[in-house]
């Protein structure tokens, strides 16, 4: 979550160094999702979730729930996927879900698990294995011309090739 945050801000910053006139249309942007309720954004969250997780969706949601007194559960279902994961009139599920792969195998380290989540959903929704390829070559172009090359252990990032598979 700091990631994120850290990033808007400093997306910010750039956008208003680099093109200030967006800065009243940024300021009056509000949130796609303002008007839904509780009920709704529980709803569609589940929803996201299970197209995602598939077969698995029950088991993750346990033991999001068993980790944290049921808090890290409900807040995913409400925040991550009702709120924002399901709202789909900029992006559509499929390229939220390929977009969700991306930022989790783009930080490497202990997301793995993540990773790999969302690659299997990437699928679930309908990307394709060239898509997901893509998706992966564009990290590591990003890592080499930026020099920030991150380690993806074959123990823990094994799976990638999976997608060869398929």
């Amino acid at each position: 979550m700091h990631q994120g945050i850290n990033a808007c801000t400093t997306l910010r910053k750039h956008i208003l160094a680099s093109a200030p006139h967006l800065e009243a249309k940024l300021d009056q942007d509000r949130s796609l999702r303002e008007h839904l309720s509780r009920a709704e954004k529980d709803t569609r969250g589940k929803d996201f979730f299970s197209r995602i997780y598939a077969q698995h969706t029950d088991r993750v949601l346990q033991s999001l729930a068993v980790a944290s007194g049921g808090d890290l559960a409900e807040f995913a279902i409400n925040a991550v996927y009702g709120d924002l994961m399901a709202e789909v009139s900029r992006l559509n599920a499929k390229e939220t879900a390929l977009l969700e792969f991306i930022a989790c195998y783009a930080t490497a380290g202990t997301s793995f698990v993540q990773a790999k989540s969302h690659m299997f959903g990437s699928r679930n929704l309908g990307n394709s294995k060239d898509e997901i390829q893509a998706a992966v070559s564009i990290c590591h172009a990003i890592e080499q011309e930026t020099g920030m090359k991150k380690t993806r252990s074959a123990e823990q990032w094994g799976w990638v090739s999976k997608v060869e598979g398929w």
